[in-house]
C-alpha cells in the first residue's frame, strides 16, 4: 500500500488549522458539506468533476483546473480530500492526482471526524 496516498486524523486535524499549508477538500453534496464539514474545508461536489453523472466523462483539464481554482483549491499546497467513509473522495483524490496537485485521502472522513472522534465542525456554505 502507497501509504503517501492516505491522510490519518492527525494530518486532517493539522489541516484545520489557520495557515496550514494543506488544504481540506469536502467531496460531498452541497447539502452535506452545509450541514456540518471540517473547519476550513472547500468544496468541489465530485460530481462536478464530470460532464453528466449518469455518463461520468471527466471535464478537460483546463475546466477541472478553473474549478478547483474558483473554490480556493491552488496549486503548491497538499490536498486532502474527504466525504463521508472515502468513497466520493478517492475520486476526488484521483481528479487531484491527474491535475499534479499533491493529494492524500482521508479514509476515516467525515466518519470518523464527526461520528467517531465528535470533533468540531462548521455549518453552512463558508469554510470557516
Amino acid at each position: 500500500m502507497n501509504e503517501s496516498a492516505r491522510a490519518l486524523l492527525a494530518e486532517a486535524k493539522e489541516a484545520t488549522q489557520p495557515g496550514a499549508q494543506m488544504l481540506l477538500v469536502d467531496s460531498r453534496p452541497q447539502r452535506r458539506y452545509t450541514s456540518g464539514h471540517l473547519p476550513g474545508a472547500d468544496h468541489i461536489f465530485w460530481e462536478e468533476t464530470v460532464r453528466d453523472p449518469s455518463k461520468p466523462v471527466f471535464l478537460p483539464p483546463d475546466e477541472l483546473r478553473k474549478l478547483f481554482q474558483s473554490r480556493g483549491v491552488m496549486p503548491g499546497h497538499k490536498l486532502i480530500m474527504y466525504c463521508e467513509i472515502g468513497l466520493q473522495a478517492s475520486h476526488m483524490y484521483f481528479v487531484a492526482k491527474y491535475l499534479g496537485y499533491d493529494a492524500a485521502m482521508f479514509d476515516g472522513s467525515f466518519y470518523q471526524w464527526n461520528d467517531v472522534e465528535h470533533l468540531p465542525a462548521v455549518r453552512g456554505t463558508s469554510p470557516r
